[in-house]
């Protein structure tokens, strides 16, 4: 890309652009270690406090909806 189109689209230079691209997506590169570091962090904590937090959630939301809906579906086998 040109200077001119990461002005006109994202409002800073050409460099500037690049360097917060490669900073983003290759920062988990096995030759840059002090790049890598921050992404494995961040992956330690999405995955160690983010997920399960999440995942819990939707276990708790799966387990209520299925007490709420227990007695319709089971009423033909409780007869």
């Amino acid at each position: 890309m040109s200077n001119d189109v990461t002005k006109q689209f994202f409002g800073e230079s050409k460099r500037e652009f690049d360097d917060a691209v490669s900073k983003r997506f290759f920062s988990y590169s096995l030759e840059r270690k002090n790049l890598r570091k921050d992404f494995e962090l961040d992956l330690l904590k999405l995955l160690g406090t983010m997920l399960p937090e999440e995942r819990d959630g939707k276990l708790d939301d799966a387990i209520a909806n299925y007490k709420d809906n227990a007695s319709r579906l089971f009423s033909d086998e409780i007869k």
